[in-house]
């Protein structure tokens, strides 16, 4: 089995460039009961998010979650810390819509909410401050 070294690449670079990747790794020991899970979050952060041209002005605008999270750290932080809060809100949702829909479409119906919910991105302008 292999191991990881413990080493960060950091030469920043377009992903093309000499193509960056990553390792995650856990040492288990030996396992003879069942564990709690393991988190992992594997995120991609950039702001600003998008540029966006109204006439002749462009306006660059970040991501609504800057407006409480100044730091990725900070939100990084959050995300793992709320894990829990999290899974019981997914499972209640779970249920509700196998309840609320038929069995039959249930699961592409949460499929496709989960869809629709993680790929909406609302921004907020920033001011020449950088706020």
């Amino acid at each position: 089995m292999g191991a990881l070294n413990n080493t960060v690449d950091t030469n920043f670079r377009a992903t093309n460039d000499n193509w960056s990747c990553f390792a995650l790794e856990r040492v288990s020991g030996n396992i003879t009961m069942p564990a709690g899970p393991v988190v992992f979050a594997v995120g991609m952060s950039t702001d600003p998010a998008i540029s966006f041209s109204a006439g002749r002005t462009a306006q660059s605008r970040s991501l609504f979650y800057r407006t409480k999270y100044s730091t990725d750290t900070d939100v990084i932080s959050f995300f793992l810390n709320d894990y829990d809060s999290v899974v019981s809100f997914e499972n209640n949702f779970d249920s509700v819509a196998t309840t609320q829909i038929s069995t039959t479409y249930a699961d592409l119906a949460v499929l496709a909410a989960r869809q629709v919910a993680f790929h909406i991105e609302i921004t907020v302008s920033i001011d020449s401050d950088g706020n």
